[in-house]
């Protein structure tokens, strides 16, 4: 019959081939009877999911509902730093037999705490079953097959350490990147340099000396200034247009760069600023427009492609929360006056096709593969 520890061993690895994540300073340590407890992660949108293992040879249920409290405060603080609406904190005891013990543990009722919501399980090894409180669901993201894995690959011989059964997994929940991102940084500065020395020559409030920098007006375009279409990319209005821009483009360019490369990074940056300057000149010939956002959405549409074809986050930032991100963004546009709403949907089209076609043609499969 199997040992606790070597049930241990084999939930370990299910957990982490779906997906879940273990810390640094867990790696270390050496799976075996004594060791008392092991915490799991895995965002799925904005919602957290962690499991706490508990040895039930080496604590009881008294301890685990004290380490709960602590537990807890510490869920609340990952709410806020890993753009979290939730946390499903699942604490399962895993005993040799059903005790006396493994009772009294699963008296604990789900419950909610602001945030967090709290679940308890007794997986029982000797009967190769996983028992539940009434109140509660007896099936949280996959756990039924995790326990399946782990109860019939008894023949396997994983690793010793958390450390090396994390690194035999076979998936991983967040997209690793290959690179490390410069040209965002380079854009940036240009955007910098060009606001200062439109400000110092004319301002950027004023409409002339935009023009006179290169700003977007489509019947000069029509008379045969092409530039516009790529200058007014790097042009912006005032402290806070230049301030929000550069945030959002090192929120998703940052990623986007590091994922798709660099050249492909620049293509779809470049492309969905000229697409959104184009279409905002066609649906209106008078204005003046400057302003990278179009270029933006574009890379916030890519990162959210990328996300969509692997199935994982992107350094953190999940499917859902990205939707919400874009949707939050042209809701604030729309409500807001002087803010080129057409640019930023067509933005968002362009990045999302051009990241699109490099998905189908087998960009992800490769990476996918590099990360596992």
């Amino acid at each position: 019959m199997s040992s606790v520890s070597d049930f241990f061993k084999r939930f370990v690895k299910a957990f982490t081939d779906k997906g879940f994540v273990v810390s640094e300073s867990q790696k270390h340590m050496e799976i075996s009877d004594d060791l008392p407890a092991l915490l799991l992660f895995k965002q799925i949108g904005t919602a957290l999911y962690m499991y706490r293992l508990y040895n039930g040879g080496k604590i009881n249920s008294s301890s685990i509902n004290a380490h709960s409290v602590d537990l807890r405060k510490y869920a609340e603080e990952l709410i806020f730093g890993n753009n979290c609406r939730m946390v499903i904190m699942t604490s399962i005891l895993i005993t040799a037999e059903r005790t006396e013990d493994g009772a009294k543990f699963l008296q604990n009722t789900p419950e909610v705490f602001g945030q967090v919501y709290e679940l308890y399980y007794n997986v029982v090894v000797g009967e190769k079953t996983m028992l539940a409180n009434e109140a509660q669901p007896n099936n949280i993201i996959d756990i039924s097959q995790m326990l399946g894995d782990a109860f019939n690959n008894e023949n396997t011989e994983p690793a010793a350490t958390v450390g090396e059964i994390y690194e035999k997994s076979a998936h991983k929940s967040v997209l690793k990147p290959k690179r490390s991102p410069f040209l965002v940084y380079a854009i940036m500065a240009v955007n910098v340099l060009v606001f200062a020395l439109c400000e110092m020559n004319g301002g950027t409030d004023n409409i002339v000396n935009l023009l006179r920098f290169g700003a977007m007006n489509w019947s000069l375009v029509e008379a045969g200034d092409l530039y516009r279409l790529f200058s007014a990319i790097f042009l912006h209005s005032g402290i806070m247009h230049l301030g929000y821009n550069c945030l959002s483009l090192y929120i998703f360019g940052e990623r986007c760069e590091k994922h798709y490369g660099h050249v492909l990074f620049l293509l779809i940056y470049l492309l969905s600023g000229l697409s959104s300057n184009f279409f905002s000149g066609i649906a209106d010939s008078s204005s003046v427009m400057v302003g990278a956002s179009g270029a933006i959405f574009g890379l916030a549409g890519a990162v959210g492609i990328a996300a969509l074809f692997t199935g994982k986050t992107v350094d953190g930032l999940g499917l859902g929360s990205l939707i919400m991100l874009i949707i939050a963004s042209l809701a604030f546009g729309f409500l807001m006056p002087n803010v080129g709403n057409v640019a930023h949907v067509t933005g968002l089209i362009t990045g999302s096709v051009i990241s699109t076609i490099i998905g189908l043609c087998g960009f992800w499969k490769d990476k996918t593969a590099e990360n596992e």
